[in-house]
């Protein structure tokens, strides 16, 4: 007998997103169980369906080392997707390539440094004027994209402290202008070519961590830390400062609760990485968003190559998975859920560095030398570790379960697995009800029926055997009699 009672998972449910936990019910499908999650899911491929991600593709090419920061190729003849900068495990030495049409490409000259260090949080690069300018430790360097030279030791970074090794070296645009951070001081470069010069000295217990551009008030945003603290473990006094970018001291100074390690703008906020969250700047203060499940590192810590966005859809790094942030289905608000989840063969490889590429495209690199993309528009195929889970339903008083029945967009392939689906019950127990497959054509739905189990909660675990994407399901119940 099917049940009486039901709840439907459809559209409005993929709308708002993942929950913050298993023991929440802020979302609409659950965050997961049991060690799992809900990931390598994409809401947004089909709007109204819940696909799941293409299966990343290897680029690695002849990269070495990984991938730890990226940015635009602003030349204006024949500019690559991404101009990109690669480390060796222990930081000291890099390499320098630009990225196109699926391929790698080491610059042609000085490609390869191997007497400074570069670090993820320390290391920072931008296009200005056609070039592209960066950081290490201890230099700035300048690459000439349009015919692949690289000067290593463009301008010599030095700072006052004796830990200076902890030092980050972010760098902005700003108001045709390129500025480095430098410990208390910042560096200004009026064109190509041109050394920097100090244009603002702070205090000497402050030190620049990172830089942005408040949209409101047009001005730039300069975190601050009273100590070096790259990996986040200590608790300093932390600040944001608005600058004009000319003046010997700063607009205005505002404390915040904790260091700022990154500004990205998108659709007009303003979001940032402070601790192990990220939140947004309200103008006045940091502004709470989401706990993140990252440790303090400096290769884990939301700096500004572990965040980007394709259109309004922000994405973020989180250890080894891919958090999405934005709207679904417009005007139902913006949500969470995991793009990608763990390295392709199926081992956990924490990510190092996250950037956009065209057509869709993300692209992001591990600490194994390798570098994947990923299209966040196709549902031709599916990543392996594709995995959903329902929102836990909670019942007041025991309900007898009857069955699960799902509908399709498209019809089901005959003779193929669709997927696995299981039933998370009170008692801890997680049978698996049905095997998704049929011998009819043109279907587009199976019920997933099970002998009647009792319980207070019900959690549904669909396993992916392919991308077809979900229009809804529906789970039937009892009351108890």
């Amino acid at each position: 007998m099917i049940g009486s009672k039901y709840i439907i998972i459809d559209w409005k449910t993929w709308a708002q997103g993942m929950t913050t936990s298993n023991f929440t019910e802020d979302g609409g499908f659950g965050k997961g169980t049991g060690g799992a999650s809900s990931s390598a899911v994409n809401p947004i491929a089909s709007p109204g369906l819940m696909h799941f991600p293409a299966a990343s593709v290897d680029k690695s090419g002849t990269l070495a080392g990984e991938i730890i920061m990226s940015c635009e190729d602003s030349q204006s003849v024949s500019p690559a997707d991404k101009i990109v900068v690669s480390k060796t495990a222990s930081g000291a030495g890099a390499k320098f390539y630009k990225y196109k049409s699926g391929t790698l490409t080491i610059a042609s000259t000085n490609g390869t440094d191997s007497t400074r260090t570069y670090e993820q949080g320390m290391s920072d690069m931008t296009n200005f004027g056609g070039y592209v300018y960066g950081t290490s430790r201890t230099a700035v360097f300048e690459y000439v994209t349009s015919t692949g030279t690289v000067s290593q030791s463009y301008y010599d970074l030095t700072a006052s402290y004796s830990n200076a090794n902890l030092v980050p070296h972010p760098v902005l645009v700003y108001e045709n202008n390129l500025f480095y951070g430098n410990g208390n001081k910042l560096l200004r470069q009026t064109a190509i070519g041109v050394a920097p010069v100090v244009i603002l000295t702070l205090d000497t217990q402050q030190v620049i961590v990172a830089l942005g551009i408040d949209p409101g008030s047009g001005l730039m945003l300069i975190s601050t830390s009273n100590v070096p603290n790259i990996d986040g473990t200590l608790t300093p006094i932390a600040k944001v400062l608005y600058y004009d970018g000319f003046s010997n001291k700063p607009r205005k100074s505002v404390i915040v609760d904790d260091m700022i390690t990154c500004f990205y703008t998108v659709g007009g906020t303003v979001f940032i990485g402070y601790g192990q969250n990220i939140g947004y700047w309200t103008g006045t203060g940091i502004q709470f968003l989401r706990a993140l499940n990252i440790s303090l590192d400096r290769t884990q810590l939301l700096f500004k190559h572990h965040i980007t966005n394709l259109g309004s859809v922000l994405y973020i790094l989180e250890n080894e998975k891919i958090l999405a942030y934005g709207e679904v289905i417009q005007g139902q608000g913006k949500s969470w859920w995991y793009l990608y989840q763990n390295y392709p063969s199926g081992s956990s490889v924490t990510i190092r560095s996250l950037f956009d590429l065209p057509s869709n495209k993300l692209g992001y690199s591990f600490s194994s030398a390798k570098f994947y993309t990923i299209d966040t528009s196709s549902t031709s195929d599916k990543d392996t570790n594709a995995l959903l889970f329902s929102r836990k339903y909670n019942f007041p008083r025991p309900v007898t379960f009857n069955s699960v029945v799902i509908d399709y967009g498209s019809t089901i392939t005959a003779s193929t697995t669709i997927a696995t689906v299981y039933l998370f019950l009170d008692n801890g127990d997680a049978p698996l009800i049905a095997t998704v497959t049929t011998t009819q054509s043109g279907t587009y739905t199976f019920t997933c029926p099970y002998p009647t189990a009792m319980t207070r909660s019900i959690q549904i675990r669909y396993s992916p055997s392919t991308n077809l994407g979900i229009e809804k399901a529906t789970i039937f119940y009892n009351d108890k009699e």
